[in-house]
């Protein structure tokens, strides 16, 4: 289960992020032809699920940006303060966004509680609307000779 301490994140110092991109080049030029992967901690060696090293080479990938991650599971339920954090909108706005239907919950007491699996569905549609609606204006905007470039 998630808690709000599990938002706090940090930003990876120039050090990291240099190790990240490092890690990163590396992965991809072997990940090419890879059937299997290990992981050396020390001198403890484990193999590892391919869609973990995707997994981990997104997560390196985030971190030689200099982004902060965290995981969360998509069965994870969340509260709706999380949720409206993870969408970076206010709460208010959010329970708005579950009442009209939009967004399943499921209510625990007078408690609402949202499946990350939901929120990232609606994050995605969202999104490509938005995405399609940018689309159509500017398909609008060169119907009509504007130049943005003058």
């Amino acid at each position: 289960m998630l808690s709000p301490h599990n938002f706090e994140l940090s930003i990876p110092s120039k050090h990291d992020r240099e190790i990240a991109k490092t890690s990163v080049n590396a992965i991809e030029k072997a990940h090419l032809d890879m059937k299997k992967a290990k992981l050396l901690i020390q001198d403890m060696q484990v193999e590892l699920p391919l869609s973990a090293v995707k997994l981990l080479l997104e997560a390196l990938g985030q971190l030689a940006q200099g982004n902060a991650l965290t995981m969360i599971p998509r069965h994870a339920a969340l509260t709706t303060q999380e949720a409206a954090d993870l969408l970076n909108v206010s709460r208010p706005y959010f329970i708005k966004l579950l009442d009209s239907g939009q967004i399943p919950f499921s209510r625990t007491g007078n408690r609402r509680k949202v499946l990350a699996k939901d929120l990232f569905k609606f994050k995605d549609e969202s999104s490509k609307k938005q995405n399609h609606a940018i689309d159509e204006l500017v398909k609008q905007a060169q119907d009509f000779g504007m130049d943005y470039d003058e």
